[in-house]
């Protein structure tokens, strides 16, 4: 039942009924206002959900920019091992691990963990890797059962660090080959003579003095003219054949002696090796090398009929390197000073040598 309320008024009805048709416009145009802007609202906030921000991007990843060994230089000895101790920088680089080579697996081999294993006596080059980059380092081998400078040699044809008393000794080892398959060795003896007389040449080989001194022996009357190829004659025997050192030969007596390896080029001290040296230079003279040489004599003096080398003298000592007929090469073994000399000049020191 629907119920009317009449409300008393001086209002004109007709005057009411337009303000409530414009009241009416208005409010549905209100509401139709706010109908669409919460329409566009609703879709703006669709729009929002559709595209979200972007993800952050990914960290940088870091590459190794160098590699290192802890050494470049070592020693090891046949049947032994090291550890090759490499790294790489920067410490928080992507690293996927190293590679491992030798330069000769025939000397030294290296696995996939850097451990070197010394398999003959000489050198080799052991290079790890990774990417572009590399680093080196130079490995000695050594044959504890090879000769070695100091060593005695005997006439049965083996070697030691100590005198046997059941053995013949034949000599003392100055130097040996670079592969350590045979060397040098001194003659405990020591003469004294003038050279010989001028005249003739032709035995000019710096490093073979074998051969010098079976030119010599081949002229007319050696013995005669050339006295000291004569006396290093004399001690020769069917099982050696004892010559007069080259030029360098007595080089390599003097470095030996003071317990280096000598080398025509590229020593290194490391290693315990000695450049060849030129005329007029005086070289080893450390006390180092001093005592070296002491403990030398030493040994040759134990040789029944040794005679120690006259080091803290300043007697000269004869090559068989002849520079022309008149003048020869010597070296004075108390500094290491290589000259020339007149063949007749004077007296001077005779040793003999031999190959093994």
């Amino acid at each position: 039942m629907k119920r009317f309320f009449i409300v008393e008024s001086d209002v004109n009805p007709e005057s009411f009924l337009s303000d409530i048709r414009g009241a009416h416009r208005s409010v549905a145009g209100f509401l139709m206002l706010m109908a669409f802007c919460l329409a566009l609202y609703g879709c703006g906030k669709q729009e929002i959900q559709e595209h979200p921000a972007p993800p952050e991007p990914p960290a940088e990843t870091v590459q190794v920019d160098s590699i290192w060994l802890s050494t470049d230089k070592a020693i090891v000895s046949v049947g032994a091992t090291l550890r090759m101790t490499a790294g790489y920088a920067p410490s928080d680089a992507v690293f996927e691990g190293f590679k491992w080579e030798s330069s000769d697996n025939s000397i030294a081999s290296v696995d996939a963990s850097g451990r070197v294993t010394g398999i003959s006596a000489g050198f080799a080059d052991i290079t790890v890797m990774y990417g572009v980059f590399s680093a080196s380092c130079k490995v000695m081998v050594k044959d504890p059962a090879a000769p070695q400078i100091g060593y005695y040699y005997y006439s049965d044809g083996t070697w030691g660090p100590e005198l046997d008393p059941h053995k013949v000794p034949l000599g003392i080892i100055f130097y040996v080959n670079p592969d350590g398959k045979g060397g040098k060795m001194l003659n405990v003896e020591e003469g004294d003579a003038i050279w010989g007389v001028p005249g003739e040449s032709g035995a000019g080989d710096e490093y073979d003095g074998a051969a010098n001194t079976e030119l010599i022996m081949s002229r007319e009357e050696y013995r005669y003219r050339y006295p000291v190829v004569a006396w290093v004659a004399d001690l020769r025997t069917a099982a050696v054949s004892w010559y007069l050192p080259a030029k360098y030969e007595l080089q390599q007596i003097y470095a030996g002696a003071s317990g280096l390896q000598w080398m025509e080029s590229g020593a290194d001290e490391f290693f315990g090796q000695v450049d060849a040296w030129g005329v007029g230079m005086s070289v080893l003279k450390e006390e180092k090398y001093r005592a070296a040489r002491d403990e030398f004599n030493r040994k040759i003096g134990l040789i029944p009929g040794g005679t120690g080398i006259e080091f803290d003298r300043g007697n000269a000592y004869w090559s068989s390197t002849e520079e022309n007929e008149n003048d020869v090469w010597l070296l004075a073994l108390a500094n290491g000073i290589m000259n020339i000399s007149g063949k007749d000049s004077g007296y001077g020191r005779i040793r003999a040598i031999a190959v093994f």
